[in-house]
């Protein structure tokens, strides 16, 4: 669904020896990657999207089940403490965007999603701490589009933020 210099372009953010989030040259988006399975752990998600390029992720939070991956995204409405497991290997890395968002973001994210008819349609009735939905085609351009923005710090600063409203 990512094209591979999307995927190589987000690695060479990485610093050496490091995993996990990566600071972004726009405030709001980190990318994360991480080379290896990494079993069932405590974490803490912020408020926002998660989108994985590569890869997936297996999440588990009062008594919900997730999945994230390049057809799955993740809309998180509050900051909450899950255990996730990471689906990732040497050789194909887990390799997603994070963009955190504040809680009237989040309320006009929502709003959007109860009206597409392309994606899971969500409700007060069926909303939750944290939302599986499908991917679209064309959200996974415009994801596709930022993470390729993010690989050019003047191209980050200029384009990504445009990206991202």
């Amino acid at each position: 669904m990512h094209s591979n210099r999307a995927i190589s372009g987000l690695l060479s953010l990485q610093p050496s020896g490091h995993a996990g989030y990566v600071d972004t040259d726009i405030k709001q988006v980190k990318a994360y990657i991480l080379h290896d399975h990494q079993t069932k752990c405590p974490m803490l998600y912020d408020s926002g999207l998660f989108f994985v390029l590569q890869g997936a992720k297996k999440g588990f939070a009062a008594g919900q089940t997730f999945a994230t991956s390049a057809q799955r995204y993740l809309l998180l409405s509050n900051a909450y403490p899950i255990e996730c497991e990471t689906l990732a290997s040497p050789s194909e890395p887990i390799v997603g965007l994070f963009i955190s968002l504040d809680k009237e973001e989040v309320a006009r994210q929502i709003r959007i999603m109860g009206r597409d008819d392309e994606a899971t349609q969500l409700t007060p009735m069926n909303l939750q701490v944290i939302n599986s939905i499908k991917n679209t085609h064309k959200l996974a351009e415009l994801i596709e589009q930022l993470a390729l923005s993010l690989i050019d710090p003047s191209q980050a600063k200029i384009i990504g933020p445009s990206l991202i409203t």
